[in-house]
């Protein structure tokens, strides 16, 4: 089914800033997200519910959506954005305007847990959106100036791999298991929340396409965990290759396997002969950028690039 671009930003458009999960540590962080907002030339609103309290969540599940439902339905508003991850998203996905999102083709920003709520937009109502830092998490100029240009621009990109500087030469931090290149759909984001989908009617749609994965602050036996859910399942099987990004804080922690990710991972897509690379510039790393999703893509080994050949709007 073809995928729609969503609508690009310009100057002065009023967007919608929304924890659909965790609050914000406090209001300080509401005010660097409007700065981030406004130095992008849009014009910040808040949901009204953003800084309620119900456990580590900002309101209840009814006053997350109404915040999310309300910006959707408000037809001033060009696009949402979130401040904030954390647990919250999911529960929410009965309950949204999916109808309105598709006629309206409005944008919708966010990483972590709120990857649910753009593989659910691009199931529901076949919409890229840009898998882009949280607004909490926009903490450099590399990853500030990659989101404006997700959000704004219809340029295509190139994304490579953490690289080391070594006086006058780049090199690339870069690991695949199995060689070759791959082209498809572009979708994923966070390997907990993509998860989470399963069984569910927003379950993502693999086929032939090219899986990106990240994830923040998980143990690697949890993460192994997923992955073999994704293998066991035959999902794996489906797409064509698989990219990725910055497993930050990610470790064993204790736990006797001493594998790294590379090792658990890379071995069950080596076994299925997919390309896969390890080590792209994208996830929770202050230089990260960020990604748009549903467009399509070429992950090619040699090069330890992805190329996307799509921009998330239009």
């Amino acid at each position: 089914m073809p995928v729609a671009a969503a609508r690009a930003l310009k100057r002065n458009d009023r967007v919608g800033l929304i924890a659909p999960g965790t609050r914000p540590e406090s209001p300080a962080v509401l005010s660097y997200a409007s700065k981030v907002i406004e130095e992008m030339g849009l014009v910040p609103v808040f949901g009204k519910n953003i800084l309620k309290y119900q456990g580590h969540l900002a309101g209840s599940d009814e006053e997350r959506l109404a915040d999310l439902n309300g910006f959707i339905q408000d037809q001033s508003i060009a696009a949402i954005f979130c401040v904030t991850g954390g647990f919250g998203a999911l529960p929410l996905l009965p309950h949204i305007d999916f109808a309105t999102i598709k006629s309206s083709r409005k944008l919708i920003v966010g990483s972590d847990e709120n990857t649910v709520l753009l593989l659910s937009v691009l199931k529901q109502c076949s919409l890229r959106s840009v898998l882009g830092p949280n607004l909490d998490r926009v903490r450099s100029k590399t990853s500030f100036e990659s989101l404006r240009s997700a959000v704004t621009s219809k340029n295509t990109s190139r994304i490579e791999c953490f690289s080391q500087n070594l006086g006058e030469i780049s090199i690339a931090k870069s690991y695949s298991s199995y060689s070759g290149s791959a082209s498809g759909q572009l979708v994923g984001g966070n390997l907990s929340a993509l998860l989470s989908l399963m069984g569910t009617p927003y379950q993502t749609d693999l086929t032939d396409s090219i899986l990106y994965l990240d994830d923040y602050n998980e143990r690697f036996d949890i993460l192994d965990r997923w992955f073999s859910n994704l293998w066991v399942a035959g999902a794996l099987a489906q797409v064509a290759g698989v990219a990725f990004g910055d497993f930050s804080t990610c470790g064993s922690r204790g736990n006797t396997n001493i594998l790294s990710l590379e090792d658990l991972f890379g071995e069950r897509l080596k076994e299925l002969r997919r390309p896969n690379l390890f080590g792209l510039n994208i996830g929770h790393n202050q230089s990260s950028h960020s990604l748009p999703i549903g467009v399509n893509a070429t992950l090619n080994i040699a090069t330890a690039t992805l190329e996307l050949h799509d921009a998330a709007v239009d």
